[in-house]
């Protein structure tokens, strides 16, 4: 249940942007630099690429990798947010692992690069 409503709602760039926020804030370390900069090197802001990865992981992930996050934020004081860290950090280690190696095979779940429609559409 938990992980269906991290899906729905952070699919909206709005609602990652305040996530984003959050986690920077609950977590130590450096996954927002890393996270904020491959979504400046994909040109996109970085709500829309937590949105854009949040999606693409509700679309193709498969059971074995919903476990997987479930079991992250299983106990969690903030399930919501460690559940949508692990899928970005998740998202985020492929897509740095694709830029060092692009010969391997993409993750499924990966954010695609920026559109014009999705700077356009977050002003």
């Amino acid at each position: 249940m938990i992980l269906e409503e991290i899906i729905h709602t952070c699919s909206n760039p709005r609602v990652a942007a305040a996530a984003l926020a959050s986690i920077g804030v609950a977590v130590s370390g450096d996954f927002l630099r890393l996270f904020s900069a491959e979504a400046s090197r994909r040109g996109l802001p970085r709500e829309v690429y937590a949105a854009r990865m949040v999606i693409a992981f509700g679309e193709s992930a498969d059971e074995q990798e919903r476990a997987r996050v479930r079991r992250a934020l299983w106990g969690a004081d903030l399930p919501l947010l460690s559940g949508l860290q692990f899928i970005l950090d998740r998202g985020l280690r492929a897509d740095l692992s694709h830029n060092r190696a692009p010969r391997r095979s993409r993750s499924r779940w990966m954010a695609p690069k920026a559109t014009c429609s999705d700077v356009v559409h977050m002003r």
